[in-house]
């Protein structure tokens, strides 16, 4: 077993590893068309159906002969009710004598109930009729190989009349929870024991991407126990799932024995929470070992065991959404590993914040609160607050709390890299003000006067915002809270915007060697004033 961060792959490495070597040969089975919602297509699906059968109306009107105006407009009002005419409404089939269809805007009765014909219409033989098969062929695709089934499609496949669907069959996965300390969910646990949570976690998941989970009874720490779960696990699941027992404690055993038996084995990734992970296949089937804690659970079901049901279907990775947020606080992280960590978000007019849940929080607040997911990737120190970054979400945008809090930055209160004075008076000229309208789309402003565009300048870097309250202190101050929230709003997002680049800059000078040792950087002299 690895246990060295520094020799382990990442994890994108370590999980084409084994879908690189994991031969899917996923069955075929059929399923009813009203049972179908939610699988997977295994090959194409054709209709079989002609709809409409024959031609029909595209309006509401009455159906005529052609023949009837061969010699001119008739009177209509001598027509005979199915035998001149007959109604024909929007879908409608009609009698084959009939071939136009009149709008009923242009031949109805009128107030006496006889039939009138309006003067201003012109008639064009095989108007308003739609031809057979419109709707729907034989043989048009109704949906393609490898394609999950929405309602939609159910519904295509009805009117296209497929009564049975070729589906993949759904892969068993078997989780088997470990640990001699676990006590069922239900049971209050004694001194020294905890609760099984993760079956119920990680199965939920598994279910809602397409898979059929089986969950063992609690394993406890003992090799001959595991064996044979293991055992059992491997005669009829597709994938399998050890729970625990991934790190180097006394009684993790499950790593060890994966590694004694499998022809392919990986252990631990660059990803926290999460690792050591074992990675392995046994028989040409996976065998996971994720770790117990249910947050670590949580990550490699993240990455890895999503990624593999997409790929057992053959179909594509569903990408979250994600909003740019501004960190409240630091996040700090060691280079050698990418961190997963849960945010809450707030929005306050607009703007969204991030705060990271740190590791010395409960289970229950990781859970109940973490709406967000920020990922640190290897090789990064981490984030500055106030630094805008991409959160992904776990819940519905619009379940994100809304706060009255007003948007803020924090900036430092000493800078030496802009030597220009700032005319503060700019926030006053209206083509100053002007370049707020612009800031959020990204557009460069230039004007005819030399105080807006200096205000554009100092508006444009942390740097330059600082010195001109420096240099102007309280009438900037004034003059900035003169300006409406949507102004401030839109000032403060590109000041966070730069902040976040001065940043970037100044990570990648430390990592050039550009800093020398004991000189604090701006971020680090923790005196800063907030605007």
């Amino acid at each position: 077993m690895n246990h060295d961060v520094m020799k382990a792959p990442v994890k994108e490495q370590a999980r084409k590893e084994l879908l690189d070597r994991w031969q899917v040969q996923p069955e075929t089975e059929y399923v009813q068309t009203g049972q179908c919602l939610g699988r997977v297509t295994a090959e194409p699906v054709y209709a079989v159906n002609t709809i409409p059968k024959c031609r029909i109306s595209a309006m509401d009107g009455y159906a005529v002969k052609s023949a009837a105006f061969s010699e001119g407009v008739p009177d209509v009002s001598k027509w005979v009710l199915h035998e001149d005419y007959t109604p024909a409404d929007t879908g409608d089939d009609f009698p084959d004598e009939f071939d136009t269809v009149i709008p009923v805007e242009k031949l109805h009765y009128d107030a006496e109930g006889t039939l009138v014909l309006e003067p201003d219409y012109t008639f064009q033989p095989g108007a308003n009729i739609r031809p057979a098969g419109c709707i729907m062929r034989p043989g048009d695709l109704l949906a393609a190989g490898n394609t999950c089934v929405t309602p939609e499609l159910q519904a295509n496949f009805a009117a296209g009349g497929v009564r049975t669907v070729p589906v993949i069959r759904r892969p068993v996965v078997a989780f088997l929870p470990t640990g001699s300390e676990l006590t069922p969910a239900g049971m209050e646990p004694r001194r020294g024991k905890n609760v099984e949570c993760n079956s119920l976690l990680i199965s939920g998941y598994l279910r809602r991407w397409g898979a059929e989970v089986v969950c063992f009874p609690i394993v406890r720490d003992e090799p001959r126990a595991l064996e044979a779960a293991l055992d059992e696990a491997l005669r009829f699941a597709d994938i399998v799932i050890l729970n625990g027992g991934s790190s180097k404690g006394t009684e993790d055993y499950t790593s060890r024995m994966l590694e004694g038996r499998a022809e392919f084995f990986l252990h631990t990734v660059r990803t926290v929470p999460g690792r050591p992970v074992g990675i392995s296949l046994i028989g040409g089937k996976p065998v996971i070992n994720m770790p117990g804690p249910t947050l670590a659970a949580w990550v490699v079901n993240d990455w890895l065991l999503y990624p593999m049901i997409c790929r057992y279907y053959g179909i594509p990775e569903i990408k979250r959404q994600t909003v740019q947020a501004f960190l409240t606080e630091d996040f700090k992280k060691g280079p050698p590993v990418e961190v997963y960590t849960r945010v809450r978000l707030e929005n306050r007019k607009g703007l969204y914040y991030a705060t990271p849940i740190g590791r010395g929080a409960r289970t229950s607040e990781l859970l109940r609160d973490g709406i967000g997911l920020l990922i640190a990737p290897v090789g990064g120190l981490g984030y500055e607050k106030g630094q805008p970054v991409q959160v992904e979400l776990l819940a519905p945008e619009e379940l994100i709390p809304v706060t009255e809090e007003a948007p803020h930055m924090e900036l430092p209160e000493h800078c030496n890299q802009c030597g220009n004075r700032c005319p503060a008076d700019a926030l006053q000229c209206g083509r100053g003000k002007a370049y707020f309208q612009r800031l959020r789309s990204g557009e460069e402003f230039q004007s005819d006067s030399e105080l807006a565009n200096a205000l554009v300048a100092c508006a444009q870097g942390v740097r330059h915002m600082a010195t001109m309250l420096q240099k102007h202190g309280k009438d900037v101050e004034e003059l900035f809270s003169a300006l409406s929230e949507e102004e401030q709003t839109q000032l403060l997002t590109l000041l966070n915007k730069q902040q976040a680049k001065l940043n970037a800059d100044h990570a990648k000078r430390h990592a050039q060697g550009g800093q020398k040792p004991g000189r604090k950087s701006i971020q680090d002299t923790g005196r800063h004033t907030r605007l």
